[in-house]
């Protein structure tokens, strides 16, 4: 965050369970941790699964003081700042009753079954999620309540999710397969849209798999996982996670 001079932390609260109760402000100037947050809404302390920031490329912000949450049934945003305007520091504090609660300035908390897993953000701050389910949701910058678009599961749960800086394509991670979905579509009145800013309906479109061929996956093993495919920044192309994790095998298009 912040112009990439600072780095958000959480640690999980045990070896099962990647769930945290606050994170640590890391400056990367100094090397020291200068802030210590606490999550919280309502009074009531809550966990997070995984941070990221508000839009791709927003750590280059220089004044950037929010960055968004995900937990199994919670997606928000959360804001450093005091509600009275005033940036809360931690540095002469030591107690846990004076860590700072974090401002939860948006979001949504869902009853239940959403199962969030992963997620990440376009260029505009629009989010997409993916679950235990397998389903990819995904919201516009106006909304955290309702997804504009659902693609539903395919049977292995998301791991992990990236989304092109325009929002038109994504690349879902399972333990065996990728997933690249086209969010593009023509709505009823011929306008040009993507799944963020309008609902898709019965107009999505087939996603893609991409897995190891037979021999391959013999070869990998029965403990090898996909990892983090990612987009790159300069195109819409993508790196296989399994070109990152075996280097000298291959992907089938399906």
């Amino acid at each position: 965050m912040k112009a990439e001079t600072s780095m958000l932390l959480m640690s999980p609260l045990g070896e099962n369970k990647l769930h945290s109760t606050g994170l640590h402000q890391f400056d990367i100037e100094t090397g020291k941790v200068v802030t210590e947050w606490r999550f919280g809404k309502d009074g009531t302390e809550i966990t997070m699964k995984d941070i990221t920031n508000d839009s791709k490329g927003s750590q280059l912000d220089p004044s950037g003081s929010t960055f968004l949450g995900l937990d199994d049934n919670r997606l928000c945003r959360w804001d450093m700042r005091d509600r009275h305007g005033i940036v809360q520091d931690l540095a002469d504090s030591r107690s846990d009753m004076s860590t700072p609660v974090l401002n939860w300035a948006q979001g949504h908390q869902f009853s239940r079954g959403t199962n969030f897993q992963c997620f990440a953000t376009t260029g505009d701050g629009s989010v997409v999620v993916g679950s235990l389910d397998g389903k990819i949701r995904l919201y516009s910058i106006n909304s955290m309540r309702q997804a504009k678009t659902a693609f539903p599961g395919l049977g292995s749960p998301v791991t992990h999710v990236d989304v092109t800086f325009d929002g038109k394509w994504i690349v879902g991670t399972t333990d065996t397969y990728l997933i690249v979905i086209c969010t593009v579509f023509t709505d009823k009145d011929g306008k040009t849209k993507n799944g963020f800013a309008g609902r898709m309906g019965n107009r999505i479109a087939a996603p893609r798999l991409l897995k190891l061929n037979p021999l391959d996956s013999h070869l990998a093993g029965v403990n090898n996982k996909f990892h983090n495919a990612q987009f790159s920044w300069v195109s819409i192309s993508f790196l296989p996670a399994c070109l990152l994790l075996f280097p000298s095998q291959r992907c089938l298009a399906n």
